[in-house]
């Protein structure tokens, strides 16, 4: 892995863990040169890659701090940086994270699912299909695919709980990110039942393909979120 990838991936898994704080202004550029023995340009690049992911913001003669990502409704937005770590590490800030099993199912992949995958179709994939609740409250239900031959072994237990944790700490893989298209729709009886929702309330789609730091797709998923407990923000940088 290049120097600048590792060097942000350890700062990123830092403001995951809270050692930077939301808020917390990061050491200064030179410190984080002597501490990661690179240059200038190495560093550069390395927070560049945070400042795109929505997690840090610099201030011209302030220094770069870690944005704040909880909104004034006390809902995290969902940052690319943020939510590729999964559901799971996303919200569990907020409270009790649950799951609900809809189905866990191996199948033949589809001409759609085969070409996000970058496999055959027919290849064999999980088909996971999961409700996820904070404090018992429904936020998102989620579609997976991923390739067997690549997520092996994966158990009913790990599917209960964080699949990315699985992939990375079980079988040792790293993630590195994932194309998102958003969209809003009517919610269906589907939606509905399992999110709470009235006929007449939409869900937020989110339609994901996600990597591993090899460039292999490992999931091609559908998220559909209710409309309360999702926020998007984007940072837009000048080219």
């Amino acid at each position: 892995m290049k120097k600048y990838l590792a060097i942000s991936k350890d700062i990123r898994e830092k403001i995951f863990n809270k050692t930077y704080e939301q808020g917390m202004r990061l050491p200064y550029e030179y410190e984080l040169c002597e501490e990661y023995k690179c240059n200038k340009q190495t560093m550069k690049k390395a927070l560049e890659i945070l400042v795109s992911e929505g997690l840090i913001i610099r201030r011209r003669g302030a220094g770069t701090f870690v944005k704040n990502t909880i909104n004034t409704e006390g809902t995290p937005e969902l940052t690319y940086g943020h939510y590729i770590k999964g559901f799971t590490k996303h919200f569990t800030s907020l409270g009790e994270v649950e799951t609900e099993v809809l189905q866990f199912n191996v199948i033949p992949s589809d001409r759609e699912t085969a070409d996000k995958l970058k496999i055959k179709k027919g290849d064999f994939v999980y088909c996971i299909e999961r409700v996820r609740k904070v404090n018992g409250i429904p936020h998102v239900i989620e579609l997976m695919y991923m390739p067997i031959s690549i997520i092996t072994n994966l158990r009913q237990e790990d599917v209960e709980g964080s699949i990315y944790t699985y992939i990375e700490e079980e079988l040792g893989k790293k993630i590195q990110g994932s194309n998102q298209l958003i969209k809003a729709y009517p919610s269906n009886e589907h939606d509905q039942n399992n999110l709470k929702l009235d006929k007449c309330e939409p869900i937020v789609e989110v339609e994901k393909t996600a990597y591993l730091t090899t460039g292999v797709p490992f999931e091609y998923s559908r998220l559909r979120f209710h409309y309360k407990h999702f926020s998007f923000y984007a940072v837009v940088n000048k080219m």
